[in-house]
């Protein structure tokens, strides 16, 4: 996609099939948009179904975080996502390099027919509920910027199996925070990224962060300090033994074991 007339056709094709709205079109087309590829299908003229591959690594692989996946809801029935689908995974494979597709289902219903599609390999996550200090410890936490968040990741967690943003598309997941109202920062050599729950605003949601027993209380006190009005924090952790279906992931090749981590992702 290329024209000013493709963008908005995509912007209208995103109201009918997300509960998206202007503030988040207007982040994800005007800086989302230009970091990733997005692939189209056409009918007389028309963009009846499209997705966005974001690029992505894994331990030194390049793959593609499948982003967006709709099709126009008149046009429902045809089989055009999942043609496009693979249509955009055999471009990726031949002419990107890419060897390993990522994906998080919007609903639970979909886990089925994404595993349809190939994407056999479940990336699970668990949740822990914990209640933030009433009376928090002064912190000073230190704004990331996408190079530091890019690099922070990586010292915390690649040894792991870490799914691995560029520093540019740290960038795009920071500004995704501020749209979400949240936070993302630097701590006593950890970090987080989070935000309120929007249907709860005593909840704040951790979307990711390196944690431990040691940094933990110094985080809690950090959230408690910067949103006063939450009183608990969900944190999604991704651990050997968790159970959560989260995300899935399909590969050509044998490099993914375990359970990788999942990585941050835009609902």
């Amino acid at each position: 996609m290329k024209s000013t007339n493709d963008i908005h056709a995509l912007r209208r094709l995103w109201k009918q099939c997300f509960d998206a709205d202007t503030a988040f079109l207007d982040l994800f087309l005007g800086k989302g948009f230009s970091l990733c590829r997005t692939y189209v299908l056409e009918e007389d003229s028309e963009i009846v179904s499209a997705l966005s591959v974001m690029p992505i690594r894994y331990h030194g692989h390049l793959g593609g975080y499948i982003y967006g996946v709709c099709t126009s809801p008149r046009h429902r029935g045809h089989r055009y996502a999942v043609s496009l689908l693979q249509q955009v995974e055999e471009h990726c494979r031949r002419h990107e390099g890419m060897d390993f597709f990522i994906l998080r289902p919007a609903s639970g219903g979909l886990f089925d027919y994404y595993r349809r599609q190939g994407y056999t390999h479940n990336i699970f996550r668990n949740r822990r509920t914990v209640d933030l200090p009433t009376v928090p410890e002064d912190t000073c936490p230190c704004t990331l910027t996408g190079l530091a968040l890019h690099k922070i990741r990586r010292d915390y967690y690649y040894d792991s199996g870490l799914f691995e943003w560029s520093p540019t598309l740290c960038d795009y997941i920071l500004e995704y925070i501020k749209y979400c109202k949240g936070a993302a920062f630097s701590l006593h050599g950890t970090y987080l990224l989070g935000y309120p729950n929007p249907d709860n605003p005593e909840q704040f949601i951790c979307e990711e962060a390196g944690i431990s027993e040691e940094s933990l209380p110094h985080l809690l006190s950090a959230i408690r300090q910067s949103f006063p009005s939450c009183t608990k924090a969900l944190f999604n952790l991704a651990q050997s033994n968790a159970k959560e279906e989260f995300m899935l992931c399909k590969t050509f090749g044998d490099f993914i074991e375990g359970n990788p981590l999942f990585s941050f992702t835009m609902e």
